[in-house]
């Protein structure tokens, strides 16, 4: 599986989602849009449409970025968009090294 190209304003769209979910939940969370995401864009391809619930596949969709505002600012923004960097790095890492054993098995 893959996941479609994020872009800032799928990152933008995420930090604004995780302004409502307490600290201690937000890597959990980082990593379930990622998942969401995927599995919308897996949907997207088979079926030809977006996903009911997850959208296109990307993370603004999954985020519902329609509904919220795309503006960074504050302190915790910040905090929010190194744990979503530090995520999706760790998330590309880990598909990396999936692949690396599929090609090696």
């Amino acid at each position: 599986m893959s996941l479609r190209p994020i872009l800032w304003q799928d990152v933008l769209a995420l930090s604004a989602a995780l302004r409502d979910i307490p600290r201690h939940l937000r890597r959990d969370a980082v990593r379930n849009a990622l998942r969401c995401a995927e599995a919308a864009d897996a949907w997207r391809k088979t079926h030809g449409k977006r996903h009911p619930e997850w959208g296109d596949g990307t993370l603004a969709a999954v985020c519902g970025a329609a509904d919220r505002g795309l503006v960074p600012g504050g302190g915790a923004e910040a905090a929010n968009l190194m744990l979503i960097f530090q995520e999706i790095s760790y998330w590309r890492s880990e598909k990396a090294e999936k692949n690396e054993l599929k090609r090696i098995f």
